[in-house]
């Protein structure tokens, strides 16, 4: 659950930015003394990379964090659907790599005294999210090796972190796409943030939405908790086969993270809205008054893959068990990136989820 505010490149991603200058170029990072041996790659991507057990393989390092209230409400999803989500966030980052997970940890903090979730006891509430991050981590290969436990002042603080494994020379970064190369999305847009729009809608009006259409209730399943199986398997495979150029995840939204990824690579790109895949529950959802295209443009934690190929590689991709979904094509960096309807551009800028939203641009 990340609430969608109007925002602009001047918040959390400037933020970002200033750390990447801080910590040095995102191919290294800012090295402590003998870290230069190991650190293949630093800050940047979706994961960083370091050496691994042989020459030809590399560890990919990936952490992120869930807070009450930000990221979940334990009022929509039960505490093992929300460990689940955390495991599976981070999976994400390092199946963007085109690697395989491995391992993983969890940092665990809650209230000492918790009032959610029926009043049950915090070390209750974290158990049942263990329990939940455990069956995840197990679903994806994963083996649980460590982490933390605190108590908070108030509200769950949850983190993640994975670590794959995946071969040295073919791991996929975001800097890796030319203009000219075809853009894909491994699956349909806009479901985590139509679940979004049902779970903050009141209870009532909600229930009788989905007695309407049934299917509303994949949407809701997939913000709670998004199913990482097909991309579990074409992360890896693009890296492997060489079948991509550049690779990222979609947290943020489409509108955002093309942003990074076309920043990294130094390419513009060229979108057809018309060509993006939606969910049947978000099709329902759009005749029901939900906005329809900006969830699938702008509304993050779908976790599909976003990548680019090579023109050449289009007719292996197409026989891919579940192919992904050609959308646009990278173009030259003057040209900008532009998202366009039976090609017209999109009037106005678009963006997806910004941590830190800034009320009044630096320039204003």
């Amino acid at each position: 659950m990340k609430p969608h505010p109007p925002a602009g490149p001047h918040g959390e991603q400037a933020f970002l930015e200033s750390l990447y200058v801080a910590l040095g170029t995102a191919t290294g990072g800012a090295a402590a003394p003998g870290a230069g041996e190991l650190l293949r790659r630093g800050v940047g991507d979706d994961a960083a990379v370091f050496a691994g057990p042989r020459a030809d393989e590399a560890y990919v390092v990936s952490t992120d964090s869930m807070n009450e209230g930000v990221h979940f409400r334990l009022a929509w999803a039960p505490p093992r659907q929300v460990g689940a989500k955390l495991i599976a966030v981070s999976v994400s980052d390092v199946i963007a790599m085109g690697a395989v997970p491995r391992f993983g940890l969890l940092n665990l903090a809650a209230p000492r005294v918790s009032g959610a979730d029926g009043g049950r006891g915090p070390t209750d509430l974290l158990w049942e999210i263990f329990l939940g991050a455990s069956a995840a981590a197990a679903r994806y290969g994963v083996t649980l090796i460590g982490g933390d436990t605190t108590a908070t002042a108030a509200g769950l603080a949850l983190a993640s972190t994975v670590i794959g494994v995946g071969p040295s020379d073919r791991l996929l970064f975001r800097s890796g796409a030319r203009p000219g190369d075809a853009l894909f999305v491994s699956g349909e847009l806009g479901a985590a943030a139509t679940g979004l729009w049902l779970l903050e809608m009141d209870l009532d009006r909600r229930m009788r939405l989905l007695d309407r259409a049934p299917e509303l209730k994949d949407a809701i399943d997939r913000q709670l908790c998004p199913d990482l199986s097909d991309e579990l398997e074409l992360g890896p495979a693009l890296a492997r086969d060489r079948l991509a150029t550049a690779m990222m995840d979609i947290s943020d939204g489409l509108a955002t993270d093309l942003r990074s990824l076309c920043a990294a690579s130094r390419v513009g790109a060229l979108v057809d809205v018309g060509a993006l895949p939606r969910s049947p529950a978000a099709v329902s959802a759009g005749r029901l008054g939900c906005p329809i295209e900006a969830s699938a443009l702008c509304g993050g934690e779908d976790y599909r893959l976003l990548f680019s190929a090579r023109p050449a590689a289009t007719a292996a991709l197409a026989l891919l068990p579940r192919p992904p979904v050609r959308i646009g094509v990278m173009t030259s960096p003057e040209d900008g990136i532009v998202f366009a309807r039976e090609g017209k551009p999109l009037n106005g800028d678009l963006f997806g989820y910004d941590a830190f939203p800034c009320a009044v641009h630096p320039e204003s």
